[in-house]
């Protein structure tokens, strides 16, 4: 046993330096593999050729062949064209070419698992695709990587074994030419095996850690920077030097909201009761006020499905139009129309003086470009029926992405904007909560205060309250009519038709892609005009006309 022990100090220092080389091909090859295979990933989802064709194909080629002819090729077979690459960098260069291959589609495999919610969500707040890619996808998506890639760094790592084959002396052929000249082949690949596992087994549990460090929805509090903490804590919100919500603050410490009867801290809903459009005084529209929407033969079909034919619809400022209809009759479609997040066949949409769509000037075909569309979304706000929230950023980060990101807002400044807005919905207590961690009708409040941040003239929803409990619809819709009774021009599509009769300024009825009536909403629901309104509102109201 002595004997045994001895010859393991007399081999390891060789074997330690074998292991060194192998680390370093191991780290080197991993760090240009996953930028690499970033890029290649980002090809193979993309919809331009030039990008997709060459991604694919490389990806294809390279899975397509064995790993250590690859390896023997750079280094044997480049000197024939002139290129003499050093051992090291030849094996470095094959190995990262293999794994950036198998990276790529690990990583399209992650983006392409996000859901097309979480997109929209970015393209209604006005952000381009790029700045959707870095800031909304690519986070959620490294979640889900994360652990193929830490499998495949722990197959690197003994794969790097291969680049013997061009006499780079890495562990096991350290292993190797020890066992050629004393013999003890088993003593020597046992201690070879035993380095192996000892390096091996702990990366796999930094990957485990790694995994629970970014799990969505982690609880985290951060302290609000600056400026924003100091006007927290002098408006009660924060205790002084602390996170979190104190008590109630004293009146006056916080810039008025009108219509709250309850703050965040006491209660999580607005007192706000309905508001029939006519009794809003001040907040009517005026039939004579400046036209924000505008639509005029607006036609969209999927394949043969018609969604919208010839849509026309005008919206002046502060009105609260109400779009109602069965299901499949076109509703959504016309909200995603006017915020652009869905192309039209034909007719054009004017959001302010603004056109969009598609036309014909002297003949040619036009089509709205991407900064025009942009600077639209940034002043529609939309809420969707599945809230659409972003899961890694906590309801607070929700609310301040888009304006630091669009609007060019200081952080301390969209914090100081988002706590007034949660304040609004009730939510204040809920800043550092994680969409997983809230209800769906906190959700959707939060979805609320995530459009209002960028302060738009204009708010569509979308079936906002159709995912939701019984229980939960209340909470929702107080904020609606809070907003209503503010003056916010609004386009609601929803069932609710106790909120429709009672908010609305005006009722769309829908169906097969066409808008077969509107008008005032305590008219249409007392007397429906068309059959097929009177049809509708009898199956939904139990009445018959």
């Amino acid at each position: 046993m002595q004997a045994y022990w001895q010859d393991i100090k007399d081999f390891l220092p060789f074997l330690l330096k074998g292991t060194w080389v192998t680390i370093s091909i191991t780290c080197v090859s991993m760090a240009i593999s996953l930028v690499a295979g970033l890029v290649i990933g980002l090809g193979r989802v993309s919809r331009r050729k030039a990008l997709y064709l060459p991604a694919t194909v490389f990806v294809d080629f390279i899975r397509g062949t064995p790993l250590l002819l690859q390896i023997f090729y750079i280094y044997y077979a480049l000197p024939l064209w002139g290129v003499t690459l050093p051992a090291f960098h030849s094996g470095v260069i094959g190995l990262s070419l293999n794994y950036s291959a198998y990276l790529a589609e690990v990583y399209r495999a992650g983006i392409q698992a996000i859901p097309q919610g979480q997109r929209e969500a970015a393209l209604s707040l006005g952000m381009s695709n790029i700045l959707i890619m870095r800031r909304i996808v690519l986070p959620q998506a490294i979640r889900i990587v994360l652990p193929p890639i830490g499998n495949y760094f722990i197959a690197l790592f003994k794969d790097s074994a291969l680049v013997s084959v061009i006499a780079i002396s890495e562990l096991l052929r350290s292993g190797e030419l020890l066992a050629a000249v004393t013999y003890k082949h088993f003593e020597i690949f046992t201690m070879v095996a035993v380095i192996y596992l000892a390096i091996s087994y702990p990366a796999s549990w930094l990957v485990i850690w790694s995994e629970r460090k970014l799990k969505i929805g982690a609880e985290s509090v951060r302290k609000p920077a600056g400026s924003v903490r100091r006007w927290l804590e002098s408006a009660g919100l924060l205790p002084r030097g602390g996170v979190g919500v104190a008590a109630r603050p004293e009146p006056g410490s916080v810039p008025a909201r009108p219509s709250l009867a309850r703050d965040a801290v006491s209660g999580n809903r607005l007192a706000v009761e309905a508001v029939p459009a006519a009794a809003r005084g001040a907040s009517a529209p005026e039939s004579n006020g400046p036209v924000m929407i505008r639509m005029e033969q607006v036609s969209k079909r999927f394949g043969r499905f018609v969604a919208l034919d010839k849509a026309d619809l005008t919206v002046t400022k502060g009105e609260v139009v109400v779009i109602v209809g069965p299901s499949g009759a076109g509703k959504s479609t016309l909200l995603r129309v006017i915020n652009h997040l869905e192309a039209v066949d034909s007719g054009s949409i004017w959001i302010k003086e603004i056109e969009l769509g598609r036309r014909i000037v002297n003949g040619r075909e036009i089509r709205e470009n991407e900064e025009n569309i942009r600077a639209v979304r940034a002043e529609v706000g939309m809420v969707f029926q599945q809230f659409n929230l972003f899961p890694h950023r906590t309801a607070l980060g929700n609310i301040i992405e888009a304006p630091i990101c669009v609007r060019g807002l200081t952080r301390d400044e969209a914090e100081e904007r988002a706590f007034v807005l949660l304040r609004k919905v009730g939510l204040a207590e809920k800043a550092n909560s994680y969409p997983g961690k809230l209800s769906g009708g906190q959700q959707q409040r939060v979805a609320i205060a995530r459009a209002l941040a960028m302060q738009p003239e204009i708010m569509l929803f979308d079936e906002v309250t159709s995912a939701l409990d019984p229980e939960l619809i209340g909470e929702v819709l107080r904020v609606m009519r809070q907003l209503a009774s503010e003056g916010m021009t609004m386009v609601v599509v929803t069932h609710e038709m106790g909120f429709a009769r009672e908010v609305a300024d005006r009722v769309l009825f829908m169906d097969e892609g066409r808008i077969l009536e509107e008008g005032d909403p305590r008219e249409f629901f007392r007397s429906p005009k068309s059959e097929r309104s009177r049809a509708f509102v009898a199956s939904v109201l139990h009445e018959t006309f």
